[in-house]
């Protein structure tokens, strides 16, 4: 087994994020890393026109919403793992925000889920997922519920393209 001292899980509130948190979990747990939840804030756009409060007040009140519910699956983590769990807070571009985290703090392993999203929803939205993949300096984890037909609850499918 590989000597893992740092798990980045990457979350974004997801029910694809919940299955990686229980791998960075159980990898944590199998190696003893350190695990850290890392959670990029992308704010939402304003137009002043469509809203009554002014954009600073929104951001202000998405960010206050952001870190409670992101203390919450530090609180699942923890209870999970049996010992502290840190978070990481960045605003951006979520695959970019990814990247730049593990190359400035050096995760061991990156661990994050994907939507599975196909077509032109894929062509049109992105892929987090993906672009970690591709861009991470160290191995990722994507973790994703199985399609009907394949045996077991969670696939796992670990890179490195470091």
């Amino acid at each position: 087994m590989s000597e893992w001292k740092k798990i980045g899980c990457a979350v974004d509130f997801s029910d694809p994020a919940r299955l990686a948190l229980a791998e960075a979990v159980e990898q944590a747990r199998r190696t003893g890393a350190e695990v850290v939840l890392v959670h990029v804030h992308v704010p939402p756009p304003a137009n002043p026109s469509d809203v009554i409060i002014s954009p600073a007040e929104i951001a202000r009140m998405s960010a206050d919403e952001m870190e409670r519910t992101l203390a919450g699956w530090r609180a699942d983590a923890e209870k999970l793992l049996g010992r502290a769990v840190s978070t990481a807070t960045l605003v951006g571009d979520p695959a970019g925000e990814i990247v730049r985290w593990a190359r400035e703090h050096g995760p061991d392993l990156l661990v994050l889920g994907t939507h599975g999203r196909k077509g032109i929803r894929r062509f049109i939205l992105g892929s987090v997922a993906e672009r970690v993949l591709r861009e991470a300096p160290c191995p990722v984890l994507v973790a994703r519920a199985r399609v009907p037909g394949e045996a077991g609850e969670v696939a796992a499918e670990a890179a490195n393209y470091a």
